[in-house]
């Protein structure tokens, strides 16, 4: 199979996997007689739905559905091609899905969003062009609506905009500073702890019947909400999950995954084919955007080592290893000899 049919091929399971994922919602949304769905596609999503009826509804398949596609018309057409004039349809769709996202109700899903737009704009060098003026010009409007109409919004649109300095409602802004407010103490309690597990890791293992009653005792008003995250090792921030259960070696093992995993996308990225260039530049811009949330905003390693590694494997397969430019080859040609080795190439 040809690059470009393993490219065509992979971002087909990439939608469809994102798609699936509204069907969740629907279900839960149409009632028991649909409930027979769950036995085909994860009831894991209609959770939130479920703890949050009334306004404030969280829809988190419609948003992880929303992101898969729009993120395929990264991929598809880059934003140079998203905003190709003669074909409007294709800018029009990226907003809307873009906006659908934010039903979900989560903060993470517009923000990463953004980052992954800001780092692929770099990236396509569309900051050296008339794109620049015309975007900065469309967020000033864009803002000036946020301010004007923002508690219009649905609440759960207000949720996951409420990390921007705009009005939302108060429903809304109780329910994000709540989360906010849990994660900070978590750290709070978790950071003094770091010196104790800096040389020699605390490792992954807890008691599962620690953790069972834990929660029991949550639920009984004994403990505070933030003990089970304690228990499990789930301290929502990228660094502390990394040095806490595995010391400063761990910390210093990602770290040098992170560069060698750069330079593989940046190289496949400078010299892969032509006809890859849009899906070679996605999966760098996807991962630094990713590499900078999970150390700045949130993160598990756990589950997050599962996508970094991911575009990894996914960037070598398409490219059929690592390319690098041939001695004597000009800059700008991109049909480069690929190297077949690790990712320290």
């Amino acid at each position: 199979m040809v690059p470009e049919d393993k490219a065509r091929l992979y971002a087909s399971i990439f939608v469809l996997s994102g798609v699936t994922a509204v069907v969740s919602d629907l279900a839960y949304a149409a009632g028991p007689r649909f409930y027979f769905l769950f036995t085909l596609f994860p009831a894991t999503l209609a959770f939130s739905q479920a703890l949050s009826e009334g306004d404030l509804l969280r829809l988190s398949g419609v948003c992880f559905a929303a992101v898969s596609v729009y993120q395929y018309l990264l991929m598809r057409y880059g934003i140079r091609g998203l905003c190709d004039w003669s074909r409007p349809w294709r800018l029009a769709a990226f907003a809307a899905l873009f906006a659908a996202s934010a039903f979900g109700g989560y903060r993470s899903s517009i923000l990463l969003g953004l980052l992954i737009l800001f780092v692929q704009f770099y990236l396509e060098a569309l900051h050296k062009t008339k794109l620049l003026p015309i975007f900065l010009l469309a967020g000033a409007l864009l803002a000036a609506l946020l301010l004007g109409f923002s508690e219009r919004l649905p609440l759960s649109f207000q949720r996951s905009l409420s990390f921007l300095p705009i009005k939302v409602d108060a429903a809304a802004k109780y329910d994000a500073q709540y989360t906010l407010d849990w994660r900070l103490e978590i750290w709070r309690i978790v950071t003094p702890e770091v010196p104790k597990y800096l040389l020699l890791g605390k490792g992954f293992a807890y008691s599962g019947t620690d953790y069972y009653l834990t929660q029991e005792a949550i639920k009984r008003g004994l403990y505070q909400s933030e003990e089970d995250a304690l228990v499990s090792g789930n301290y929502h921030q990228g660094i502390l999950t990394l040095i806490i259960p595995f010391g400063v070696w761990g910390l210093i093992g990602f770290g040098a995954f992170c560069c060698a995993a750069l330079r593989v996308l940046s190289l496949n990225f400078r010299y892969g084919r032509e006809s890859l260039k849009l899906i070679n530049t996605f999966l760098l811009s996807s991962f630094v955007a990713h590499l900078i949330y999970y150390v700045l905003f949130y993160g598990q390693f756990d589950s997050d080592i599962i996508s970094f590694t991911g575009w990894i494997a996914l960037s070598i397969t398409l490219n059929a290893g690592v390319r690098r430019k041939q001695v004597g080859e000009r800059e700008d040609h991109t049909e480069a000899v690929p190297v077949h080795s690790t990712l320290v190439a």
